[in-house]
């Protein structure tokens, strides 16, 4: 796991960013001054863990949804 997915991660679990929390690429990139695609590829493993679901936005995913869910798994 990367140090930005690590990070990301943990403001998730931490409820910095609560379920059902939209996530932006760019804003958050900004927020985090993290380049696009770092936080992008950060998303992507997050998703595929569960604790992120990306949204449709035009015809790329540009932003993603703080997944509803009783427990993290464990970082």
């Amino acid at each position: 796991m990367t140090p930005v997915t690590k990070r990301v991660r943990q403001r998730i679990v931490r409820g910095v960013w609560p379920a059902g929390t939209r996530l932006f690429l760019a804003p958050t990139a900004r927020d985090l001054g993290l380049p696009m695609r770092d936080v992008k590829e950060a998303f992507i493993v997050l998703s595929r863990e569960g604790l992120l679901t990306p949204a449709r936005s035009s015809d790329a995913f540009r932003s993603w949804v703080v997944a509803v869910r009783d427990r993290a798994p464990a970082p």
